[in-house]
């Protein structure tokens, strides 16, 4: 009862339309994703890689044993602590 009326008062009709990939290539779709999944695996390899260099070299103890200068520079020493 409701829906036939409301069909009758809205002029308006809804129409889903494609304007990037009219023809839905799959690979349109698939393509982007892999290369964004890539370009996040990579930055994520890389900065451990830095970690684990940093902590066989020493030098993240040595910036964890540094006295802090003030409230905004012990935040990402802590920040590294908890992470790893």
């Amino acid at each position: 009862m409701y829906l036939s009326t409301a069909r009758a008062i809205l002029p308006v009709q809804v129409q889903v339309t494609f304007l990037y990939n009219p023809g839905l290539l799959s690979s349109w779709f698939f393509v982007p994703g892999v290369i964004g999944v890539v370009l996040t695996l990579t930055g994520s390899l890389v900065s451990s890689t830095t970690v684990i260099r940093e902590k066989d070299v020493g030098t993240l103890e040595q910036l964890l044993t540094t006295p802090p200068l003030d409230g905004k520079s012990s935040r990402p020493k802590l920040r590294r602590c908890l992470c790893c």
